[in-house]
């Protein structure tokens, strides 16, 4: 897939990380906000036609899972059975895109002892930005998942624009108390803020390959911020070293 996207120049000399600068960065922030929505309505088109290259043909249910796979539920403590029971999974994509996003990660979390409803993935209304109304679709999902499965709290993994949406949640729309981890692929998370939100465990996954989201637009202070190789933006979806860090993070 040939992705139609720039490298935004005034990322460049670590500007998101320069408390020197006064109001800079906001303004350039601010530009890149511009710019990045442009960019992501091409890249969202091609994002779509992948997947459905991905999917399309595969014997599956609407949510990418093989058919006949039941896991049990399993956070990371053992319950009375030895099995590992896990913090509830919400999934959040990113621009022009939609909840098969991460068809790949679930099944994957699925073979490795998530239940199948201990998981989901949200199907944000915006699909272009942040803001009140993706808040309180995730809001609303966040909750139903809460009360089907019992737990106190999530953990969210997000996407590119997903992580904007997702911190936009956690800081103003009530999500903090509810969130136990987050997991940014590619997230576009100084849209909204430079510092993880407090008493959520944020790890930041980004690619130095990336065209679409700089790792300088991922990290945040007081995050685990990590920096793989190689991997495209739309390749942080499938990539198997995403892959065992979410194993690892999620446990």
């Amino acid at each position: 897939m040939t992705i139609n996207a720039a490298v935004i120049p005034f990322l460049n000399n670590n500007s998101f990380d320069n408390n020197n600068n006064g109001n800079s960065w906001r303004d350039n922030l601010n530009n890149y906000g511009n710019s990045i929505k442009n960019t992501f309505n091409n890249y969202g088109n091609s994002l779509k036609n992948s997947f459905s290259n991905l999917f399309g043909n595969s014997s599956s249910n609407s949510l990418g899972r093989p058919q006949g796979v039941n896991s049990p539920l399993s956070s990371s403590n053992s319950n009375g059975n030895g099995r590992r029971y896990h913090y509830p999974v919400i999934f959040i994509h990113g621009m022009n895109s939609d909840d098969t996003a991460f068809d790949v990660h679930m099944n994957f979390l699925a073979r490795q002892g998530w239940d199948y409803g201990s998981m989901f993935s949200v199907d944000l209304p915006d699909k272009v930005a942040f803001g009140p109304i993706n808040a309180e679709v995730i809001s609303s999902e966040v909750d139903q998942l809460l009360q089907r499965t019992g737990a106190q709290k999530v953990n969210i993994v997000c996407h590119s624009m997903g992580g904007a949406n997702t911190m936009n949640y956690i800081l103003n729309a009530g999500g903090a108390r509810k969130v136990n981890k987050v997991i940014t692929l590619g997230g576009a998370n100084k849209l909204v803020t430079s510092n993880a939100p407090e008493g959520v465990d944020v790890t930041t996954i980004s690619s130095s390959a990336d065209l679409i989201v700089n790792p300088l637009l991922s990290k945040l202070n007081g995050a685990n911020n990590i920096i793989i190789l190689g991997v495209s933006h739309i390749g942080l979806l499938n990539s198997p070293e995403v892959q065992r860090l979410l194993l690892q993070i999620l446990q």
